[in-house]
């Protein structure tokens, strides 16, 4: 079998104190990658100044690309257009790869070249050390029905999508792509600052058909500037409306099935429930407009409406008098 050509592209956005660990861990790999791209986007600390300090005192080649703060979407897409080689994995700039990583992503993709995606489990930790020693237990994940191979690797034959509507369990760390499929995907979407992952995802799983290695293949950091900690859950639920939306108003050329339009309008059902507490939780403009909005859309019964808007008031009116 011949070897398949592999890039990681690593993205940050003022990583300074942990892109060093990111790049050790690429280069400890069993198995090196032919291209390591790096992408600041728009750090204004030394992030970029550590790549380069780094790259010259371990003589390992990384190409590096700095632009304006454009969002995680756009830095990826920009390293993904750098990249010639026939896979793509991607590095958080605060996560690491476990060394064998790209040697099992490249050994799968060699015995199922039918497949355009691989992805494994990953374990979380922050300054304290390790807090989910297996990220995708009890996951959807679990649910999907799959063919085992002998090497353990599961090649899903259920419904990705369904399984990833309600919620993005694979870690873009841990994921290895064939360059070929992203040009059926339109990449990452660059108007989406959070949940970018669950639309590259969800219409990645339209593609072609995908595996899952379950072992640990990369390392999350979990730390207080991370970008989940710093944005509030009413801004990531509007973008995860944006992706759903997205996903319906697409439908024809997703080829999603009846089954799978049901569930994403259940899906968004859920949300639009969820966006109103974050927003009742946030201001009285924010729970207002909220609820406007998703009238507006048909999200929300009118009947709904007069009961959240009571409901709202009545909080308020508590929170003001302090009862």
């Amino acid at each position: 079998m011949n070897e398949l050509s592999i890039a990681v592209v690593v993205t940050a956005l003022n990583e300074e104190a942990y892109i060093c660990d990111a790049l050790d861990s690429i280069a400890a790999q069993s198995r090196l990658p032919d291209q390591t791209i790096f992408v600041d986007d728009g750090s204004s600390d030394t992030t970029t100044e550590q790549v380069r300090k780094w790259k010259s005192a371990r003589g390992f080649d990384v190409q590096i690309l700095q632009q304006t703060h454009l969002g995680i979407s756009s830095a990826r897409n920009a390293g993904i257009r750098q990249t010639d080689t026939s896979l793509i994995a991607f590095l958080d700039g605060d996560d690491l790869f476990t060394p064998q990583h790209l040697a099992r992503l490249e050994q799968e993709f060699l015995r199922h070249p039918e497949l355009i995606l691989f992805f494994t489990d990953v374990s979380t930790f922050d300054e304290m050390g390790t807090v989910q020693s297996s990220f995708l237990a009890g996951k959807p994940i679990e649910a999907v029905a799959y063919d085992e191979t002998p090497t353990g690797t599961r090649l899903l034959r259920g419904s990705l999508y369904s399984s990833l509507i309600n919620g993005c369990f694979i870690t873009v760390s841990s994921a290895g792509v064939r360059m070929e499929a992203l040009k059926d995907t339109d990449c990452f979407d660059n108007t989406l600052r959070t949940s970018e992952d669950r639309d590259f995802f969800l219409r990645l799983s339209r593609v072609g058909n995908v595996g899952y290695i379950p072992v640990i293949g990369a390392l999350k950091r979990l730390h207080s500037a991370s970008l989940t900690a710093s944005t509030s859950s009413l801004r990531i639920s509007n973008c995860q409306l944006q992706v759903l939306e997205k996903m319906i108003n697409s439908a024809d050329e997703l080829l999603l099935s009846p089954e799978e339009q049901r569930l994403t309008r259940e899906s968004i059902a859920k949300l639009a429930v969820s966006m109103i507490y974050a927003a009742r939780r946030d201001s009285w403009i924010a729970f207002a407009s909220t609820l406007l909005k998703l009238l507006a859309k048909g999200y929300l019964p009118p009947s709904q409406f007069i009961a959240m808007v009571a409901t709202g008031l009545v909080s308020r009116i508590g929170h003001m008098t302090g009862q």
